[in-house]
């Protein structure tokens, strides 16, 4: 994905529903989801901006639940595989740009290219992945 989003609830009640529909999206393909680690919020990353407003549209039509989508400035996300130690140290210093994907793999968002090549240069054994590994 090119562009990513926080999904903001508009009526927590409804955190059920949005949830139901976000996971039927993803196993769709129409969007990826993500569990960042220091946010209560979902992101979401999809290839094209039109996804975005077809997600709140479905969300809203299909299953009750009205968002508010927050964007986030990201350069690229990267998943992040390496032995758990040094994930565990990259994490700890980039506790806010991580997240889990749907299989639990690690994902970060880099804001910026020189943050991307900042940590492949401290972090030389991991491996910064465009794409999950399975």
């Amino acid at each position: 994905p090119e562009f990513f989003a926080r999904v903001l609830l508009r009526n927590p009640l409804k955190s059920k529903q949005m949830n139901k529909g976000l996971n039927q999206l993803s196993e769709e393909g129409a969007i990826q989801l993500y569990s960042p680690f220091k946010s209560p919020f979902p992101v979401v990353g999809v290839v094209g901006e039109l996804q975005f407003d077809v997600l709140v549209h479905r969300l809203e039509a299909e299953y009750g639940a009205q968002v508010t989508l927050e964007r986030m400035a990201a350069f690229g996300a990267r998943w992040v595989q390496g032995e758990k130690a040094q994930q565990d140290a990259f994490i700890k210093e980039h506790e806010f740009d991580c997240m889990h994907d749907k299989r639990e793999q690690l994902v970060c968002l880099f804001p910026n290219e020189y943050r991307l090549n900042l940590a492949e240069k401290n972090y030389s054994d991991l491996q910064f992945k465009t794409t999950s590994s399975g």
